[in-house]
């Protein structure tokens, strides 16, 4: 589960675990972040072990249901 304190939104998100890497989306939940435009969004995150002090999250979204993927933002977590 996630919260989102910027919309203010709790959403169900599935996925996998493989090779130190986590994807998983919010396709299938029942409530849609909706855009300016209001069209309906759905993300993908997708967390990658870079190093032992190294983390990537990168965030994309989608506008018709996971066909086509969509830059939103990437972060590096550095552990010290």
């Amino acid at each position: 589960m996630s919260f989102d304190k910027t919309l203010g939104s709790v959403d169900v998100y599935t996925g996998t675990i493989s090779n130190e890497t986590i994807i998983f989306n919010n396709l299938d939940s029942e409530y849609k972040t909706k855009n300016k435009l209001g069209e309906d969004i759905s993300f993908k995150l997708i967390y990658k072990r870079l190093s032992a002090t190294e983390n990537e999250l990168v965030v994309g979204y989608t506008k018709n249901k996971g066909r086509t993927w969509f830059p939103f933002v990437k972060n590096i977590y550095t552990r010290k």
